[in-house]
């Protein structure tokens, strides 16, 4: 109501992520080669083994934070991954709060929440993300059982520019061949919005969103080797 004073917020020191003490990003950019370019965007896992090392091997746009806030890089968008379960969203919801009330100096994209477990979320655990997607916008990943059989640094990786293939044939692909539709089209999407925010404050330092090409067009759909 008006003339109320602002809302409390009710933070949980005990989860929330420290900030970096220098440089997540200590590649020194070469002119035409992409690999040597600062992301675009962080992965800021709000617990362990939220899914940040995998999702950054798989987006070519996103650097693995950890469980840090990225605040002396370059550039610091920032998307806040988590497992969905309850203790996860719990944590997402923490820190993404965390980052928007008490630090100026990252911008919070919105939250991925990995599926870890076939079938529906139960309600408590829909009714956690309800609250999430009150204040960040949030993407979803299915289970991908897939994965969980892969090797580190053998997955497929999906980067702006590169066409979704959405066919049958596509989906059945290991994910060591194809980035899984449901992760590459997040991919595109967190690439609009990060090159959206930059448009108006372009510096003179090449980066994966100035290096990269035109957003692939728009699909619907997938099954990336999920089990129903």
């Amino acid at each position: 109501m008006p003339g109320s004073p602002p809302r409390k917020i009710n933070l949980n020191k005990e989860v929330m992520l420290p900030v970096a003490t220098e440089s997540l990003w200590q590649v020194t950019a070469v002119d035409n080669d992409r690999s040597t370019y600062p992301p675009a965007l962080w992965l800021v896992a709000a617990h362990g083994g939220a899914g940040c090392t995998m999702l950054s091997e798989m987006l070519a746009i996103c650097g693995d934070a950890g469980q840090v806030w990225p605040i002396h890089d370059e550039y610091r968008f920032c998307v806040v991954v988590a497992k969905s379960t309850m203790r996860g969203l719990e944590r997402a919801h923490q820190v993404v709060l965390q980052g928007l009330h008490t630090l100026d100096e990252i911008t919070i994209i919105g939250v991925i929440i990995i599926a870890d477990a076939v079938g529906k979320l139960p309600k408590a655990l829909i009714n956690k993300l309800e609250v999430i997607e009150k204040l960040v916008t949030v993407w979803q990943i299915p289970y991908l059982p897939a994965l969980r059989i892969v090797e580190e640094g053998t997955l497929a990786t999906w980067a702006p520019g590169d066409e979704i293939d959405v066919s049958r044939k596509a989906r059945k692909r290991p994910p060591t061949e194809s980035c899984p539709i449901s992760v590459a089209t997040i991919g595109k999407e967190l690439f609009a919005t990060v090159k959206s925010a930059h448009s108006g404050n372009m510096s003179g330092t090449s980066s994966n969103v100035e290096a990269t090409e035109e957003i692939p067009t728009e699909i619907e759909g997938e099954d990336d080797n999920e089990t129903t």
